[in-house]
């Protein structure tokens, strides 16, 4: 039966950050020693630098979006000089401005070689300070999932221009520890412009010359990470130091030292305390703490600047639990998304965000509820679950901006006793994508952290406007070439679904062999992110070879975009890991599918069994299919033992040709290439070479040239030319932003790059596709040449528009100049349609060069049979 996808019911799984957390951390964390070494990150980073002035393919990458949709926020800082400037920046996606109080963004980031911001302060003189690296969850003092920083940067121009702070860029130690990995919070003293504070993955550091040098500041004996800083205007400055509470013993001071006293703020063990102090009496400090199980610990209160301590917010209660998805209920995700402050005028009002619930205190009426995400979810009354950062408005001080997984939120009204709330995303453009699909005529989906499948259309606001489709966290995501109203998508674990309609009337669509219980999930389970994928016979609009993977098992069905019907699901394989990433060949005969552990997998024959009748079975309530009496092959291969393998990129003219890559840090080996991946023994020959040693997290085979090989990582996308071993940087028109997904898929028959972004959205190119190559420049009477199909077998055809009658040369040449073709035709002005034959020629790509007496046009295309 169909079962219809509420994909709210999911949304308190979907929400649950550790999940993600643990996702992104398999992927990038030893897989020996499971921890994620700085140490590494720091070597791949400065590898990376050396690779940054070679661009051997010169891919231009054209932004595509969303515009309207945010991504994790943790730093939002109001400019003390200018009432109309405000800069939020995303813990993957760089630094923005806006110069209308946060009505629309403006990029200032890409220009520096770091994306990673969580934190933002200014001095008294106008000085502002990034830091960069993301620590502030679930931290093991090793690295946590987030991505990591390159120090401090400072701008001494009103946010114009910054400069890393050489003092604070990170090294590569003997010991895990790296300095300046993760700057989790930066405080300026309000009386000298020169003593910065910074709270590091290493502990707190203060610099007395404007960050030119640092020192560490006194705290626990040995190497503990400080999660919060914050400087009172009586100049006294406070700070969470191994999750216990510091105060400077004077002003402005260097020495720390930890109170004691009765109150259970001092004696209570916490994993994350976040610190507030009311700038209308420096008197007043606030302390919003996590338990261990990530639920509230208790909101405590100083009126005599931190000597002394009164709890006023109960802790380990199942009814007030900001950290919390819902209430009543006890822990949380508080380690990951907790924040305080406190009203500008009184400093007894006190606000403290978390999951998706936002408490407001005062002295009058105590707490009380003004945001519930999930209970509430109301236009006006909505703030996007997951919130790291509250600040108010020095110039209008009922206002105050929301830094959230959502990216940023206004409200004007924060005093009122019910604020109303709105998003303020307009070109803030930081979503973290997971993945990402393209309809035939360009429109794209991708699957996002916490953001749920987002559709651009082109069609919205502005043509990188984008509508969440799909609710909860993104997954993997399908548009079909042969019907485009029919999406695919997924969240988290195994809950996988279509679409009729573009996002409408999502259901399942597992039969009882892959879902017995019918709830809508994989029975066996499956990765956070759970890959699949879609595959179609253009000529035969119900042929939707689909397949997807899940903890144990290779799954298939032959009818995907047969909504008429649930599709009967057949076994291709069991496998040893969960499957982490799946792939078709061009033609629909070959799938390839990587697991967790290490393995590669080959499914071979499958467009020749379903050919065949073969993928039926018995009878409707069958469970019996053999595979190999089907005729399907099944090979393996391990290729990183323990490891996470991220994707396999298959020749597009040659089936028996891969390359796999592979995630985890502390290794040498990422890229492996085979050239018999069809045979029973399955060869990979390593060739990462001067590749940074770092996570490569996808890949694709160019169809118009097959030794290109492009590839997403940490620091953007690089590509090898596979019949050198040569590495090249390419992120030209994108940033160094962690890239996830790489494919190339048909635009117009033309075949476009696109990526999906973990930070800055999605990109297309159409660099290598051959669009107009070696146009003349005198083109006054041939216009707009199309070559399609594109790949072709036996015939393609040229279509050109001519604005008078001429006589047209077409020729064709392989990539070495050798002459293959030559066709000569008088045709009428207007369109006109050549068909030239090409069952002669190999596999393999091609110019079509078309000539009319001056004007010249060039097309490449691929043979395939």
């Amino acid at each position: 039966m169909f079962q219809k996808i509420s994909l709210d019911s999911e949304q308190n799984e979907t929400q649950d950050a550790r999940g993600y957390i643990d996702y992104m951390y398999r992927i990038r964390a030893n897989q020996i020693t499971g921890k994620l070494d700085l140490n590494d990150e720091v070597r791949a980073y400065n590898a990376a630098e050396t690779l940054v002035s070679s661009r051997s393919l010169g891919i231009q990458w054209q932004e595509m979006g969303p515009d309207n949709v945010g991504g994790r926020t943790r730093a939002i800082l109001f400019d003390a000089k200018n009432a109309n400037v405000v800069f939020a920046a995303g813990v993957s996606g760089g630094l923005w401005k806006s110069t209308n109080g946060g009505q629309s963004w403006q990029n200032i980031g890409d220009q520096y070689k770091c994306l990673t911001i969580v934190s933002l302060a200014q001095g008294p003189t106008g000085d502002i300070y990034f830091g960069t690296g993301e620590g502030l969850y679930f931290n093991n003092g090793t690295g946590t999932g987030g991505f990591i920083g390159q120090g401090i940067w400072k701008s001494t121009d009103g946010g114009n221009f910054f400069s890393q702070l050489q003092s604070t860029q990170p090294v590569s130690a003997v010991n895990v520890f790296v300095d300046w990995a993760d700057v989790n919070r930066i405080a300026v003293s309000p009386n000298d412009p020169n003593r910065v504070y910074a709270a590091t993955n290493t502990g707190l550091k203060v610099s007395h010359d404007g960050g030119l040098s640092w020192v560490a500041v006194y705290g626990p004996v040995g190497v503990i990470s400080s999660t919060d800083v914050k400087t009172g205007n009586d100049g006294y400055v406070h700070a969470s130091i191994g999750n216990k509470y510091y105060r400077s013993t004077a002003p402005d001071g260097d020495d720390f030292q930890l109170p004691t006293g009765q109150s259970s703020f001092f004696t209570g063990s916490f994993s994350r305390i976040e610190l507030a102090v009311a700038q209308s009496d420096a008197n007043y400090v606030y302390a919003s703490t996590v338990n261990s199980s990530g639920g509230m610990a208790g909101v405590f209160q100083s009126t005599d600047a931190g000597l002394s301590w009164t709890q006023i917010g109960p802790g380990n209660s199942v009814n007030f639990n900001p950290f919390a998805f819902f209430e009543p209920q006890s822990g949380g995700q508080g380690d990951y998304d907790d924040a305080v402050t406190v009203s500008l005028t009184d400093p007894q009002t006190i606000f403290v965000g978390g999951s998706g619930i936002m408490y407001r205190y005062t002295s009058t009426t105590g707490w009380v509820k003004i945001v519930d995400a999930y209970q509430n979810p109301f236009f006006g009354f909505y703030v996007h679950p997951d919130m790291h950062a509250l600040v108010f408005n020095p110039f209008k001080p009922t206002q105050m901006l929301i830094g959230c997984d959502g990216g940023v939120y206004i409200t004007d009204n924060a005093l009122q006793d019910q604020p109303e709330f709105y998003s303020a995303d307009r070109n803030y453009r930081v979503t973290q994508m997971y993945s990402v699909a393209a309809a035939a005529t360009g429109e794209v989906t991708g699957g996002t952290q916490d953001n749920g499948t987002i559709y651009i259309d082109f069609l919205g606001n502005t043509t990188m406007s984008g509508d969440a489709i799909f609710g909860g966290d993104g997954g993997y995501t399908e548009i079909s070439h042969n019907n485009p109203d029919a999406f695919f998508g997924g969240t988290p674990n195994g809950v996988l679904f279509r679409s009729p309609s573009k996002g409408g009337g999502a259901s399942t669509f597992f039969d009882f062999r892959i879902d017995k219980d019918n709830n809508g999930k994989i029975d066996e389970g499956a990765e956070f992110v759970t890959p699949f994928i879609l595959w179609e016979q253009l000529d035969s609009p119900q042929v939707s070879f689909y397949a997807c993977g899940s903890s144990k098992s290779i799954w298939f069905t032959p009818y995907a975009v047969n909504f008429s019907i649930i599709p009967d699901w057949f076994r291709l394989s069991s496998t040893i890991g969960a499957v982490s990433c799946i792939s078709f060949s061009h033609d629909g005969n070959d799938l390839y599918a990587g697991t967790t552990a290490g393995y590669v997998y080959h499914c071979g024959n499958i467009k020749d069994v379903f050919n065949a009748g073969k993928f039926h079975y018995s009878s409707p309530t069958s469970t019996v299919w053999n595979v190999a009496d089907s005729g399907i092959k099944v090979t393996s291969v391990l290729v990183a033992s323990g490891r996470y393998i991220r994707s396999v990129a298959i020749d597009p003219t040659n089936n028996n040709n891969i390359v796999v890559t592979a995630g985890n840090y502390g290794n040498t080996s990422y890229v492996w290439k085979s050239n018999n991946a069809l045979s029973d023994t399955i060869v990979m020959a390593d060739i990462t070479g001067d590749l940074p040693m770092m996570p490569v997290y996808g890949s694709t085979i160019d169809i118009s040239n097959p030794n290109n090989l492009i590839v997403g990582t940490d620091f953007g996308v690089y590509s090898q030319d596979l019949s050198t071993g040569v590495w090249s940087e390419e992120n030209t028109g994108m940033a160094h932003v962690p890239t996830l997904m790489v494919r190339q898929i048909p635009f117009n028959t033309i075949p476009y790059l696109y990526i999906a972004t973990h930070g800055r959205g999605i990109f297309r190119s159409s660099t290598l596709a051959g669009v107009n190559v070696g146009i003349s420049s005198q083109n006054t009477i041939l216009d707009n040449v199309i070559v399609f199909p594109n790949p072709v077998s036996s015939l393609v055809n040229v279509n050109l528009n001519l604005a008078k009658p001429a006589l047209i040369n077409i020729s064709i040449f392989d990539l070495n100049g050798k002459h293959f073709a030559n066709e000569l035709h008088n045709l009428p002005s207007g369109e006109n349609t050549v068909a030239i034959k090409t069952n002669s020629l190999a596999n393999g790509t091609y110019l079509l060069k078309v000539q009319a007496e001056s004007s010249v046009f060039t097309k490449k295309f691929v043979v395939i049979k």
